[in-house]
């Protein structure tokens, strides 16, 4: 009796989602167009510039690199006995974390700063 009460809801929930959010992404994505057909731009000419930076492209690898690098310590930390250098661990990998978030959103302002505008 649970599972359907909480099942039907959902069930509504996730086909009014559908229903009404896909309409509304291609509506606000026509709408630019056609409301400022001359000065709007492409998102194939928008992604250009990011696509042709190595720059972002490694700082995003550099950035998963470090996530997953800060859970594989997080999961080390959950184990019993708990790992005696954890400290030290999850310090650097913190600051790895921190270090490849800034590269990343310097190098996006930098792709962000290319466009046209």
């Amino acid at each position: 009796m649970f599972r359907t009460s909480i099942l039907l809801p959902t069930l509504g929930l996730a086909i009014h989602l559908a229903l009404w959010s896909v309409p509304a992404l291609v509506a606000g994505s026509v709408l630019p167009h056609a409301l400022l057909a001359d000065t709007t731009s492409t998102l194939t000419s928008l992604a250009v510039p990011a696509r042709t930076s190595p720059n972002m492209i490694d700082g995003l690898i550099q950035l998963i690199d470090a996530e997953f690098e800060a859970l594989h310590v997080a999961g080390a930390a959950l184990q019993q006995p708990t790992p005696t250098d954890i400290g030290p661990t999850a310090t650097a990998a913190g600051a790895r974390v921190l270090a490849a978030t800034a590269q990343y959103v310097q190098a996006a302002r930098v792709a962000l700063d290319s466009l046209p505008r």
